[in-house]
């Protein structure tokens, strides 16, 4: 329940159904009531499809194309801001097109730029790929799918019934409507442009280790001012009272404090609970996470072959890190 309740809420903030009402009402202001009501299942319809599809395969498709996340956000940016403009200054010359065309042309709306990007846009793809990664088992899997449908049906409700909200303003208030609506999707639009180039441009920042807490966490800053608490993925050292837990700390120290540091993320988890950011640690290419572990101050640990309550994903260098802790004698100060 506790996933499912995390996945709901997260939806709903991402999709924000009442927000989505006068986009909804500026884009088919032109449909009838029946046409409308399709429209809304039809667009509910296909973000459950788009969201459905990357959560099956969202991942492999991304890396199979060289298509990272913030490329996806930028698209969908560049498609609701062309939306946008449309609800700002009309749409010229298409009205003689629109009258004559067929009602499933005229709703075909409702699946873009309504179903994609504007439902199932970035972050709902995103979010729904995260928590798919993180679900262990068929029970977690129908709860993550469940509350999706939650999410989505709770839109559907709202853009079904939004012809109320049309009733009250009248046509007059609905063209105003139209513009509000197009200042604020262009708003989003920009937004997510925005959040897009910041991405790429962070991909390339310089981390520098600041702070080292213990022999398995680190604060870094980044040329742009960022500031993370970082622990490298896959490995576990002593904790604070137990023997070798200064000298962990202290050869961890010698690694890569002050020193400008890559940090690599892996397909698994990207943060634990604790908030601190999971990333494999590398100067020159070298691995620090490896290295400890083949100088005995490390082992390998928090992956998919630790049992406890809290379950990890296996992580990219897993195999290898449980390879090399298998060879080394027990840790130097033990």
């Amino acid at each position: 329940m506790r996933l499912f309740g995390e996945v709901l809420v997260t939806m709903l903030v991402i999709l924000d159904p009442p927000g989505n009402v006068p986009i909804f009402l500026s884009v088919t202001q032109r449909l009838s009531d029946k046409e409308r009501h399709r429209a809304a299942f039809l667009a509910v319809g296909t973000a459950f499809f788009v969201i459905s599809l990357f959560a099956v395969g969202g991942r492999t498709v991304l890396d199979y194309l060289h298509v990272s996340v913030p490329a996806l956000q930028g698209a969908g940016g560049l498609l609701l801001l062309l939306v946008a403009l449309q609800l700002l200054y009309g749409k010229g010359g298409s009205e003689d097109t629109f009258e004559v065309a067929s009602p499933e042309q005229r709703t075909s709306i409702a699946m873009v730029p309504l179903g994609t990007p504007l439902l199932a846009g970035p972050g709902a793809i995103v979010a729904t790929i995260v928590f798919f990664g993180k679900a262990e088992g068929t029970a977690e899997w129908f709860s993550v799918v469940a509350a999706i449908a939650c999410a989505l049906s709770v839109s559907l409700i709202t853009l079904r019934f939004s012809g109320i909200v049309k009733k009250i303003f009248r046509p007059a208030g609905v063209v105003l409507l139209a513009r509000v609506a197009g200042m604020l999707l262009a708003a989003i639009a920009v937004q997510m442009i925005a959040d897009s180039v910041t991405s790429f441009a962070h991909a390339g920042s310089t981390w520098k280790v600041t702070r080292i807490i213990d022999g398995d966490t680190f604060e870094v800053s980044s040329n742009f001012g960022d500031k993370e608490t970082v622990r490298p993925i896959g490995i576990d050292t002593p904790e604070r009272g137990e023997l070798c837990f200064k000298e962990a700390g202290a050869k961890l120290s010698a690694l890569i404090l002050n020193k400008n540091v890559n940090l690599v993320s892996s397909s698994s988890d990207t943060r634990d609970g604790y908030g601190r950011l999971l990333r494999y640690v590398e100067i020159d290419g070298r691995d620090i996470g490896l290295q400890l572990i083949n100088d005995g101050w490390a082992v390998a640990a928090y992956d998919s072959q630790t049992t406890g309550k809290t379950s990890y994903q296996k992580h990219d260098r897993e195999d290898l890190y449980r390879a090399e802790d298998l060879k080394q004698p027990a840790q130097i100060c033990q």
